[in-house]
């Protein structure tokens, strides 16, 4: 190959060489990130912008020298070329069998990420597009305290057992993200892990005044309610019109932008490892929404999601057929075993590639999708 770089290859094009090790990029992931280097000085020089095009950073919370390195080597390059970053933190020394046990304050590991990621962030301002946090178990969500004024698409998964902080628990603050157009956040768990994603929505009108997609995926119960989204959405009085009684918002209300044109609602089954809930074992004759057991025929039975007179998810989507904001929900409680999707980091790097390639990706609407996000432990 080294015989043959000063001929043929140096006459194809540098755009082209560009195109094809960004395709090489996205498709092979970090293995095709790592090789290209190594295959000659030319194709070294030639996909150094590609490789640095759609970086996956992951790194533990007791070692920050891949984000570390991530800084320095923007710091010293002038040409940035980082368009759709994703960000996995992780906790290595987290018991999964024990989660209550080494419970205790992220304050001083989020604060050193936070103070890391925010550096990042600054340097990436002008090309920065995309950005993914998946935040696993025993892990602070960092406070990002930059503006992004070109960030489109920004994407939150917030695994259960965080470790709440003891000071501002917002992951966003007082910034400012006005061409955010998309906004999706996945999240399981129990108060705390629901109090981050309601203060992401509260918020969003300030700090993304103009964003048009919403997606959340999560437990029913730690949704905001069909009453609280039609109340945001306008089609409150529609709904009294039709005969249902919604039920009064607890709290302060939901504020959507008047932008936005589309809700993709998903329902998980979140089983954790303590729970005492297999899936296989127990067929589909039972859920856990929210880690509780509930037989499926009493849950749509008693449920004050189908009770007569109560709005639902359903009766929300009929009222805005007409609306101009768009509607979509997934609901895994119906009586089926096939198509499950186990929720994860996997799961979420495939469908970010998908995304920075220009499809769909996790704004995907599929009408029969079936989604149970697990926790289990590292052996």
């Amino acid at each position: 190959m080294s015989g043959t770089s000063g001929g043929a290859l140096k006459r194809c094009p540098v755009e082209i060489w560009g195109r094809i090790f960004t395709l090489v990029v996205l498709e092979g992931g970090s293995s095709g990130y790592s090789s290209l280097p190594f295959v000659s000085k030319f194709f070294r020089d030639v996909s150094h912008p590609a490789r640095i095009h759609s970086p996956f950073i992951s790194f533990n919370i007791h070692n920050l020298r891949p984000l570390e390195s991530l800084l320095l080597y923007l710091t010293e390059k002038r040409e940035r070329h980082i368009h759709h970053l994703f960000v996995n933190v992780f906790n290595s020394q987290f018991n999964f069998r024990r989660p209550q046990v080494n419970m205790r304050r992220g304050d001083d590991y989020s604060r050193e990420i936070s103070k890391t990621l925010n550096k990042i962030f600054e340097l990436l301002d002008p090309s920065l597009t995309t950005l993914t946090l998946y935040l696993g178990p025993g892990t602070t969500p960092p406070q990002i305290r930059v503006d992004l004024p070109r960030l489109q698409e920004l994407n939150i998964f917030l695994c259960p057992h965080s470790f709440p902080r003891s000071d501002e628990p917002q992951i966003l603050h007082g910034i400012s993200m006005p061409s955010l157009k998309r906004l999706n956040i996945a999240y399981a768990g129990r108060e705390w892990e629901q109090r981050i994603a309601c203060d992401l929505l509260h918020d969003i009108h300030q700090y993304a005044p103009s964003f048009t997609h919403l997606r959340l995926m999560a437990p029913q119960d730690l949704l905001p309610s069909p009453s609280t989204l039609a109340r945001s959405l306008g089609v409150i009085k529609a709904l009294k019109l039709l005969g249902y009684r919604p039920t009064p918002t607890q709290g302060s209300k939901l504020e959507l932008p008047k932008s936005l044109q589309q809700i993709i609602i998903m329902f998980t089954v979140y089983a954790d490892y303590d729970s005492e809930f297999e899936v296989d074992n127990e067929g589909p004759g039972r859920v856990s929404p929210g880690g509780t057991k509930v037989p499926r025929k009493q849950y749509a039975a008693k449920s004050i999601f189908s009770r007569p007179g109560c709005v639902g998810f359903p009766d929300l989507m009929r009222v805005m057929e007409h609306s101009k904001v768009k509607l979509e929900y997934t609901n895994d409680y119906g009586d089926k075993k096939g198509g499950v999707v186990p929720f994860g980091l996997t799961e979420a790097k495939e469908l970010w590639r998908d995304r920075i390639r220009g499809r769909d990706g996790w704004w995907a609407v599929e009408e029969y999708v079936t989604t149970r996000w697990f926790i289990y432990p590292i052996d």
